[in-house]
C-alpha cells in the first residue's frame, strides 16, 4: 500500500515538476518577446522585430495556455496588421496621385494618417490639397465637354477640352480628346465618301467609308452607305455590313440583299418589320417571286430525275428543302424515289469496297438501323473477296452485334444471329 502511495506521489511530483518547467520556460520566452518588442523602431515599414516577438508569443501560448500570453500575441499581431495596412493605403494613395486623381488619393492618405502620422505622409497630403482645386475644375470641364459631344458638337467639345488638358492632364481626358478627334476625322472621311459616291467614284467612296469605320466602328451611316454600294455586286457583304444595325432603313437594305440571294423567307421577315405601305406592296411582289422561284426549282428537279441524274437531283432537293422549308412533294420524292434508286445503283455495281465505304458513311450520318444493317452486309461481302479487310468487317459486325437485342431486323442476318463469324 505504501509502495503504491509512493508511486502516486512520485508521479504527482513529476507532473508538478514538468508544469513548473513549462511555466518557467514560457515566462523566459515571454520576457524575450517583450524585449524584442521594445527594440521595435516604430518605423511603419519595419516589422522584423514584431514578427520575431509574435513568433515567440505563440510559443509561450503553446507551452502554457495563459491569458496574458494570448493578449500579448494579439496586440503584437494588431501592430503588424496596422503597419501592413498603412503601407497598402500609402501605396494606393500614391498610385492615385500619380494618375492625377488627388481627391481619391487624399482619402487613402487621410485613412493612413489615423495609423501613422509620418512626415512623408504629411507631404503627400499637402500635395493633394494643392491640386484638388485644379482637379475639380478639370473634371467640370471634362463633364461639360462630354455633354457637348453627346449633342453632336464635336469640334466645340475639342475646343473646350484642349486648354483644360494643357493645364491639368489626365488619362481620361486624353482618351476623350483622342476619341473626339477620331470622330471628326471619321466624319470628314464620310463626307469625302459621299462626294465620291455622287461623282460615281464608287471604289473611292467604299475606301473612304471603310477608313471611317476603322476609326469609328459604330458609325451606322457608313455601314448603311457601304450596304447600299455592295448590294448589287456583293449582297452577302451588304448583309455583313448591316448585321448589327437597327432601324427600318437597314432592314429594307438587308431584305433587298436577301432577295438578291434568293433567300425569300429571310427577305420577307426583314420587310415585314417595316411599317411603310410601299414596302408592304413589295412584300406581295416578293411572295410572287418566291413562288416563281419555287416552281422553277421543282421543274429543274423533275428534269434531272427524268435524265436519271439522281445525285444532282438529291443535291437540288436538299437545297430546295433548306430554302423553302418543308415541301411534302419534294421530301417524299427524295425519300421514296431518289434515295432508294441511288442506293440501288451502289449495290448493283457490286464494287464491295466502294459499297462498304459508302454504307459506312451513311451509317455515320444517319445512325439508324437500316444504315447499320447495310454497312454490316457490305462489310461481310467485302471480307469475302478480300481477306485483308477482315478487321473492317469485324468492326461493322461488332457494332451490329451490340444493337441486335433491340433491333429484330439484325437478327435476320444468319452470321449475326448465331454470334459467330464464318469466313
Amino acid at each position: 500500500m505504501l509502495f503504491f502511495l509512493f508511486l502516486i506521489l512520485l508521479g504527482l511530483g513529476g507532473f508538478i515538476f514538468i508544469q513548473y518547467r513549462k511555466h518557467h520556460q514560457a515566462n523566459e520566452l515571454y520576457n524575450q518577446a517583450k524585449a524584442l518588442e521594445k527594440q521595435d523602431t516604430k518605423n511603419s515599414y519595419d516589422i522584423v522585430k514584431l514578427k520575431q516577438a509574435l513568433a515567440i508569443y505563440k510559443q509561450c501560448s503553446k507551452l502554457v495556455n495563459k491569458a496574458e500570453f494570448i493578449k500579448a500575441a494579439n496586440q503584437c499581431q494588431r501592430k503588424i496588421d496596422d503597419r501592413i495596412r498603412f503601407q497598402a493605403l500609402l501605396a494606393n494613395g500614391r498610385k492615385k496621385a500619380s494618375k492625377s486623381y488627388y481627391t481619391e488619393a487624399l482619402k487613402y492618405f487621410t485613412e493612413a494618417r489615423r495609423l501613422f502620422n509620418s512626415e512623408v505622409l504629411k507631404s503627400e497630403i499637402s500635395k493633394c490639397q494643392d491640386y484638388i482645386k485644379q482637379q475639380e475644375n478639370y473634371e467640370a470641364d471634362l463633364k461639360q465637354s462630354a455633354q457637348i459631344a453627346i449633342q453632336g458638337r464635336f469640334q466645340e467639345a475639342i475646343d473646350l477640352l484642349k486648354p483644360t488638358i494643357d493645364k491639368f492632364s489626365r488619362e481620361d481626358g486624353q482618351q476623350l480628346l483622342s476619341k473626339l478627334e477620331q470622330v471628326i476625322q471619321a466624319k470628314n472621311l464620310y463626307k469625302l465618301g459621299l462626294i465620291s459616291e455622287n461623282n460615281e467614284q464608287y471604289k473611292e467612296a467604299i475606301t473612304n467609308y471603310e477608313q471611317a469605320l476603322n476609326l469609328l466602328p459604330e458609325f451606322a451611316e457608313c455601314q448603311i452607305r457601304l450596304g447600299i454600294l455592295s448590294i448589287k455586286h456583293n449582297p452577302k457583304q451588304a448583309i455583313t455590313y448591316l448585321e448589327k444595325i437597327d432601324g427600318e432603313q437597314a432592314a429594307y437594305i438587308r431584305g433587298f440583299a436577301y432577295a438578291q440571294l434568293g433567300n425569300w423567307q429571310q427577305a420577307n421577315r426583314e420587310w415585314r418589320s417595316i411599317s411603310n405601305v410601299s414596302v408592304q406592296v413589295q412584300c406581295h411582289t416578293l411572295k410572287n417571286l418566291a413562288e416563281r422561284d419555287r416552281l422553277l426549282q421543282i421543274k429543274e428537279i423533275e428534269s434531272v430525275v427524268d435524265n436519271n441524274q439522281l445525285t444532282i437531283a438529291k443535291t437540288l432537293s436538299l437545297e430546295f428543302i433548306n430554302k423553302f422549308s418543308s415541301e411534302p412533294l419534294i421530301q417524299q420524292n427524295l425519300e421514296n424515289y431518289i434515295q432508294p434508286l441511288l442506293e440501288r445503283q451502289i449495290w448493283e455495281s457490286q464494287n464491295w469496297q466502294q459499297i462498304a465505304a459508302k454504307t459506312e458513311q451513311i451509317w455515320l450520318e444517319q445512325q439508324d438501323i437500316n444504315s447499320l444493317h447495310n454497312w454490316a452486309i457490305a462489310s461481310y461481302y467485302l471480307s469475302q473477296i478480300d481477306s485483308s479487310k477482315l478487321g473492317y468487317f469485324i468492326i461493322a459486325w461488332s457494332t451490329a452485334l451490340a444493337n441486335i437485342d433491340s433491333n429484330p431486323t439484325l437478327q435476320n442476318i444468319p452470321w449475326l444471329g448465331s454470334n459467330s463469324i464464318d469466313i
